[in-house]
């Protein structure tokens, strides 16, 4: 070995070291942490009404009794579309929103390019949803009656309907309804407080044409009755399959199609709990999470309230994580989960991995946390304001250490 090889690696050795140094040497200095991130964000008046809603990006819709707007994390407004409500819901799915009020007869439906249609009903509003498609699923009040109604931007701009059915039924509600994205099949969940608290989960075609094989003159080709369950949450997802959220559990149902025997469906799995569900959210087409609350009504030795539990659509668990308490939060967004107990909040990879522990200063007042351009960034409202953070290195000794 000459001279000069080897003062050149005694060169790397002493760089290696000071690298190594300097590493540790920041590391003892900079912690990740939560912080403002320029003062963005947008300031509302406390009557509002504010929500908030983004798909996995750096944009977000916020909508008040103005109107929607759709602003960026560094604070630009992409689009602004007034209208005036007293206290605005919203539905979400993906891209899209559908914006009414309690008891409104008017809904107002968007995308993240802005607005998509609007449509008014001679009958009260009970309650809507919007599928990831933009179908939007409409219950109306009629009289002593109930009418679900399915709308697209196609069918509002050509004045029809894709779907309506009349259900004559004075002493029960329609507690869910959900459309496939292909617009192919709905799936209402129907509840009758006439003798026992039940509840029907009804599987059909919306176009009575792709209904050939079936008997039914609604295009029913599935029912089926569940005891003391509540159905808070449906939704189409991978392979032809259902996933229904009940106050107590969770069940898939798999819809079988063929060209030679009827269209039917089949429960594949269900999972109830001691607890009931507390909160409960869908991500994308595979994956489901929820948070289990109180023991339910009967049970003795129920676990505390506070787990969450991560599955997929095969009925495999994911993940899991502890709150410890019960939750008042859920959200998702770029393959995590976003949870909150009171100013405590989380973050949860889809396998259960802990990124992040966050203490906000102010109360959302229960208002959405969701997570925008990544996991590290998030909106954070409070009670006039909603405030974007993100989560960087930061110094955390004296300048010049």
């Amino acid at each position: 070995m000459t001279i000069s090889t080897k003062i050149l690696i005694f060169v790397i050795i002493i760089a290696g070291v000071a690298a190594v140094h300097l590493f540790f040497r920041n590391d003892r200095n900079h912690i990740m942490q939560m912080e403002l991130q320029t003062g963005q964000g947008i300031t509302f008046p406390l009557d509002a009404n504010p929500s908030f809603h983004s798909n996995s990006s750096g944009f977000y819709f916020y909508v008040s009794h103005e109107g929607v707007r759709y602003m960026s994390s560094d604070g630009r407004i992409d689009w602004n579309s007034p209208f005036s409500l007293n206290r605005p819901i919203v539905a979400a799915r993906g891209d899209f929103i559908a914006v009414s009020e309690e008891n409104g007869r008017r809904i107002y439906v968007f995308n993240a390019n802005g607005p998509l249609f609007h449509k008014e009903f001679n009958d009260p509003i009970a309650t809507f949803s919007i599928n990831g498609a933009g179908f939007l699923s409409v219950v109306l009040r009629e009289g002593n009656n109930h009418s679900v109604e399915i709308y697209n931007q196609a069918s509002v701009a050509d004045n029809r309907r894709v779907f309506r059915r009349l259900i004559v039924a004075p002493m029960a509600f329609v507690s869910a309804v959900e459309v496939s994205d292909n617009g192919r099949f709905i799936a209402i969940a129907l509840t009758d407080l006439h003798t026992r608290f039940e509840t029907v989960i009804e599987l059909g075609y919306i176009d009575i044409r792709d209904a050939r094989d079936v008997s039914d003159s609604q295009g029913l080709f599935f029912a089926e009755t569940m005891f003391d369950h509540l159905v808070y949450s449906m939704r189409f997802m991978a392979d032809g399959r259902l996933v229904v959220a009940t106050t107590a559990g969770v069940i898939c149902y798999q819809i079988v199609t063929s060209a030679y025997m009827p269209t039917s469906a089949y429960r594949v799995w269900d999972k109830e709990h001691l607890n009931l569900i507390d909160k409960f959210i869908f991500y994308g087409d595979r994956h489901f999470a929820y948070v289990t609350g109180a023991r339910r009504v009967g049970i003795l030795n129920a676990p505390s309230a506070g787990m969450v539990h991560i599955y997929n659509i095969n009925n495999t668990r994911t993940g899991e994580f502890n709150l410890g308490r019960p939750a008042t939060h859920l959200s998702a967004g770029h393959g995590a989960l976003l949870i909150g107990a009171g100013r405590n909040f989380h973050a949860v990879n889809l396998n259960g991995t802990h990124l992040w522990e966050h203490n906000t200063a102010q109360d959302t007042h229960g208002r959405a946390v969701i997570f925008l351009d990544d996991t590290n960034t998030i909106l954070i409202p409070g009670v006039n304001r909603a405030d974007v953070h993100v989560r960087r290195r930061v110094r955390t000794s004296p300048s010049g250490e």
